[in-house]
């Protein structure tokens, strides 16, 4: 009688150490198949935000994220005030307006321009307290009236006070730097009297004539 023997293991074995590799491969496969998509939509809609609109001597003052959520303010702040629910107005004049406040902030400390805080809470007070109060109202119900006009103002704008009390700041700046260098201009233009005498194209004496000018020949006599 023949006994057969059959050496299985070391095939099992084979298999055994093959299936790792191919669960790795098949992870990095599954991956890239989710990866891709992933990084195409990161490329589409996120990177762009991110990219800089404006730049000052190099350093970025604005993104494109940052142009969209200013228009986007603008829009809510004018539907707030009554106005259009559009979208803020051109994307271009929105970038130039950002431009304009961010080289009026830094112009403000070099003509020694100052707004304190006392400013711009005055300056919000006058915006959202009634202009007439009436009478026998405290300082405590003004308090309470303007907080609560206040704070409507900024959840329908989406706005929070530090980022509403920096665009009032703006203002204030743009106001003392006209203010500033209105006064710096002269009032009154240097002004000059320009008079000529029209000789013909072929007079050989102009040297003559210019030497009785400066001799003091008065120069209507000389004409």
């Amino acid at each position: 009688m023949t006994t057969r023997t059959y050496r299985t293991r070391a095939s099992g074995t084979r298999r055994g150490r093959a299936r790792p590799w191919v669960r790795l491969v098949g992870l990095a496969l599954a991956v890239a198949i989710i990866a891709a998509p992933a990084y195409a939509y990161y490329r589409v809609y996120v990177q762009p935000a991110d990219e800089w609109a404006a730049r000052i001597g190099g350093e970025t003052v604005a993104t494109v994220g940052d142009v969209a959520e200013r228009m986007q303010t603008v829009a809510r702040l004018n539907l707030t005030s009554g106005g259009a629910a559009s979208l803020g107005g051109n994307p271009y004049e929105v970038l130039r307006s950002m431009v304009e406040d961010e080289l009026i902030r830094r112009a403000a400390p070099r003509f020694s321009v100052q707004v304190s805080e006392r400013d711009i809470d005055l300056a919000l007070r006058g915006r959202f307290l009634p202009a007439d109060p009436g009478e026998g109202a405290t300082p405590e119900q003004l308090e309470s009236e303007f907080r609560e006009a206040y704070d409507r103002f900024l959840t329908r704008g989406r706005l929070s006070d530090e980022a509403y009390r920096s665009l009032v700041r703006v203002q204030f700046y743009r106001e003392a730097l006209q203010q500033e260098l209105g006064n710096r201009i002269p009032r009154v233009a240097e002004q000059v009297e320009i008079a000529w005498i029209v000789l013909p194209g072929d007079f050989e004496e102009v040297e003559a004539v210019l030497g009785v000018l400066q001799a003091g020949e008065p120069f209507e006599s000389v004409a």
